[in-house]
């Protein structure tokens, strides 16, 4: 879930070729909208094209893997996120929001 002007959200999840409206269409209007444009945003998609990787890139993508996605590529792109945080649970791992440091 995501707060957004006081409302919870869930995070959107889309793929690139989804019908209406794509992910690349949905990263072009998060890069219009100045809360948004600030998003970090890791692409999982089915796509292995180069195009699609490049198209990603120029809309500011912090990462692309391809489904289904590994562990090991997961995690270096999480240092270029560092609102989020890794930690191991219960035999697993979840993703968490990183504690504000001074706060």
């Amino acid at each position: 879930m995501v707060s957004c002007g006081g409302l919870m959200h869930k995070p959107p999840r889309c793929g690139i070729n989804m019908p209406g409206m794509d992910g690349f269409e949905l990263l072009e209007r998060m890069r219009g909208d100045e809360p948004l444009s600030r998003v970090a945003v890791v692409m999982c998609t089915g796509s292995e094209y180069e195009k699609d990787r490049e198209r990603a890139r120029a809309l500011g993508t912090v990462g692309y893997l391809v489904k289904p996605p590994q562990f090991d590529e997961l995690r270096p792109l999480l240092e270029h996120v560092p609102a989020l945080h890794l930690s191991r649970e219960d035999g697993g791992y979840a993703l968490r929001r990183a504690a504000r440091v001074g706060k």
